[in-house]
This record gives structure tokens, sequence and C-alpha cells, in this order.
């Protein structure tokens, strides 16, 4: 407020005084040309911040241009009490584009409400791709390609639990799975239900002891 630090009472009493003025008027004089230095001061950080920030934008800008009759979807973030912005559904439309009113901006119309027309940023908007448009490729089976059904019986008995974790099912209630080694060297994680031979579960829990 008075263009200073203000002064403390053990400052006062031992230090000498930082300015001293006779005259009320130099101390208005000075205090104006400090406030205009600092003024300016800051309008030329406050420039070179929003040059960078415009040249770090530009970079990474992706130049996208929509014609007459394109369909997009447009960005407009909505917040519902009790529900994370991160669950919540961003992208909506489609929209039709009716106008290009600018390079950057669109007037768009909503195909259910033909009445209800509004203008909105290049920023905000992404093409709209049709599931119908997508290509379908029908697969024909190659009938000289044999396939094999692996199952854990394929892999011999198990021979070996080699650790334990505990683990939620379907559900949601926490069950232990076994890391098992098989007789051909296969090993995977199997439910408890999953092991025939419980000796081995015994023997690795006497290990663990």
């Amino acid at each position: 407020m008075h263009l200073r630090d203000p002064v403390l009472p053990v400052e006062a009493a031992l230090c000498p005084p930082t300015f001293s003025y006779a005259v009320a008027d130099d101390y208005k004089e000075e205090a104006k040309v400090r406030l205009q230095e600092a003024y300016t001061l800051v309008k030329e950080n406050l420039q070179k911040c929003q040059q960078n920030q415009k040249e770090r934008h530009d970079r990474a800008a992706k130049d996208t241009h929509f014609t007459k009759g394109d369909k997009i979807w447009l960005f407009t973030p909505t917040t519902k009490p009790g529900l994370s912005p991160k669950l919540t559904h961003n992208w909506h439309g489609p929209y039709e584009i009716i106008e290009r009113l600018s390079n950057v901006t669109y007037r768009l119309q909503d195909p259910d409400h033909k009445s209800k027309t509004f203008t909105a940023h290049a920023n905000r908007m992404k093409p709209y791709l049709d599931p119908n448009d997508r290509p379908h490729h029908d697969y024909i089976p190659d009938e000289d390609v044999e396939y094999e059904d692996e199952t854990a019986d394929d892999n011999g008995p198990i021979v070996k639990v080699l650790d334990m974790m505990w683990s939620r099912n379907d559900s949601k209630r926490l069950e232990k799975r076994y890391f098992v080694q098989f007789q051909n060297g296969h090993s995977q994680w199997l439910g408890e239900n999953e092991i025939k031979d419980f000796r081995i579960v015994q023997d690795f829990i006497q290990s663990k002891k």
C-alpha cells in the first residue's frame, strides 16, 4: 500500500530509516514512478507468457475443417452431483453442420429438433463416424488348419503348488487361488475347487510353516 516493506518496532529502534523525505510531494512523485515501472514490468511479463502459451498451443493444435452437412460430436461437459467427472459422458450428438461462419466457428443443428440451432467452436468438435458405415468383412475359416483344444488335462497332472493368493470371484467373494505347475512344466493360476488332488496344497502349506 505504501510502496515499501512495513517497519517493525525492532527495525525502527535499531536500523536507520531506508527512505527519508523532507517534502511529501517528493515521496508522491517517486511513488508514481515506481508504480509505473512495476505496471510496465508486469505487462511485459504477461505478454511474454501469453506468447509462449500461444506457441505451445499452435504446435499441438490440429487444423480441422468441417463442411456443411458433416455430422460431429460436440464436447459439452456436465457435472452431476454425486457423480465423478471421470464417469460422465462429455461428448454429445451427433449434430449436423448447417453453416460455416468462420474458420473456427460453425452453426449446428440437432437432427431430432430441426428448429434448434446454435454456434460452436471447432476445438469442441470431432467427426462423427456412423457405425453403419463401418466395413464388414465376412470371415471364411481355413479348412486346412486344424485347431486343438487346450485344457488343463493336456498338461498332465499337477505336481507342485508354487504360490497362493486371495482373489475375488464373480460373486465378489474372496477365494484362494493357487499358482500350480503341471507335469509338462506348464504353470498357471487355478481356483481352489479346480485342484483335484488337495495333498499337493497341504504340502505347499507345510513348506511355508
